[in-house]
């Protein structure tokens, strides 16, 4: 389940006021997000594949990575 649904579902249905509240609050918000990132990422989809896929990092652990995915900062290994 994605975050928006999860949200959604909670400002629906959830059982303490305060978060249906809090969760009502911010459904705008992640649409509003969601609506900016999809065409950012729909422009990235799929540059991993066929490179060991996103997060990976090619080369032989001699500094000549080149990882993209979450958690990496594009940096080799020399650099760290």
């Amino acid at each position: 389940m994605d975050a928006l649904a999860t949200f959604e579902a909670e400002a629906e249905r959830g059982r303490d006021q305060n978060v249906r509240a809090f969760a009502a609050k911010v459904v705008p918000h992640i649409r509003e997000h969601l609506q900016t990132i999809k065409p950012i990422a729909m422009k990235y989809e799929g540059q991993g594949e066929g490179r060991g896929g996103a997060g990976s990092q090619s080369g032989s652990g001699t500094g000549s990575g080149t990882g993209t995915g979450a958690g990496s900062t594009g940096r080799s290994d020399r650099d760290r």
